[in-house]
């Protein structure tokens, strides 16, 4: 396989991962339950997640609150869960964000991968490759697993 030289930052994906003392049943439903997202990720306008829908939720940047929506692309139990990344106020790009779970013995490995957030194009400092990077970290290290380790 050839290496790949020269590729700008935003053009590759961006890659978090974090092991949780969970099975990944309880991660899975952590990650795909709105009642369950909305204490420790966001309050999404949704009662049910299922492949094909929509999805929204507001995060605060600075002052400002802005809308996310996420479109669920695939929803395989209890591994895989995968969706568009978008800011529909700001562009009509997405991204795409990908939630892999493995188990490892008493362990649940979760890895989200975020592509193609080259398309978000929008001049935001938030939306950097390494605050992407930060948000995620901070959302599988300190959020989800203080979630479920508690």
């Amino acid at each position: 396989m050839e290496e790949k030289k020269n590729i700008p930052q935003d053009l590759e994906p961006i890659q978090v991962s974090t092991k949780i003392n969970a099975s990944i049943d309880a991660v899975w439903n952590a990650i795909t339950s709105p009642s369950l997202l909305k204490q420790w990720f966001a309050a999404i306008d949704t009662d049910e997640l299922r492949d094909g829908d929509t999805f929204r939720f507001l995060e605060l940047f600075g002052e400002d609150q802005m809308l996310h929506e996420c479109l669920i692309l695939e929803m395989e139990a209890p591994n895989n869960f995968r969706h568009t990344w978008a800011y529909p106020d700001l562009s009509q790009a997405s991204s795409t964000v990908n939630w892999d779970l493995e188990k490892d013995g008493d362990q649940t490995e979760v890895i989200v991968t975020q592509e193609s957030i080259h398309h978000l194009a929008v001049d935001l400092p938030e939306l950097t490759p390494d605050r992407l990077i930060g948000f995620w970290e901070t959302s599988l290290n300190r959020n989800l697993k203080k979630f479920l380790e508690r």
